[in-house]
């Protein structure tokens, strides 16, 4: 293998790798478990973060137009703070059982995912 090119030789194909022309094939056969979990635990936290603005400006809104007392936007930025958390700790779990049951599925014969990379 050439140190410049990780892929190996040039018109060598690794197991799972179909080629089409200049187009490479690539079927996901297994997912690291814990590498997927961490990737949808800090992609839910994003999503907290996003919904966790929206709360508190619904709850900033709702106490400035007079729909509720002030002690409630404690309340907000409790829950405001709390949303990321717990969203990324679902999506960490939510990405490890996912993995784990991808892998299950593609080792009892579903083959994986195929993607097509580029030239």
């Amino acid at each position: 293998m050439q140190a410049d090119n990780p892929y190996g030789p040039t018109g060598s194909v690794s197991p799972g790798v179909a080629t089409s022309g200049s187009v490479r094939s690539v079927c996901i056969q297994k997912v690291d478990v814990l590498s997927s979990a961490k990737m949808m635990g800090m992609m839910y936290v994003l999503f907290g973060l996003i919904f966790a603005a929206f709360v508190l400006i619904a709850s900033i809104f709702g106490v400035a137009m007079g729909g509720g007392n002030a002690a409630g936007i404690g309340g907000a930025f409790l829950m405001a703070v709390m949303m990321p958390v717990l969203y990324g700790l679902g999506g960490f779990i939510g990405g490890a059982i996912a993995a784990v049951i991808y892998n299950v599925v593609a080792g009892m014969g579903g083959g994986g995912i195929r993607i097509d990379l580029g030239p």
